[in-house]
């Protein structure tokens, strides 16, 4: 019986922990953390910040034109 109430225990507060790694609402871009619905540039293009580090940007050539 007093396993039981141990492995109650053992239940309870490993369920009740809080978890060490949370990811993040925004996105994070050269270490600037952006708010989920905001846009940013990287390089030339644009980038939109969906959540959950998930951004979805232009495809832009940055480079100069050659000749």
């Amino acid at each position: 019986m007093k396993v039981l109430v141990v492995l109650a225990l053992l239940v309870a507060v490993a369920v009740a922990a809080p978890t060490t790694t949370q990811e993040p609402e925004g996105c994070i871009y050269n270490g600037v953390e952006y708010a989920a619905g905001s846009s940013y540039k990287a390089d030339c293009n644009t980038c939109h910040c969906a959540g959950n580090n998930l951004a979805m940007c232009t495809l832009m050539f940055c480079g100069p034109i050659g000749r």
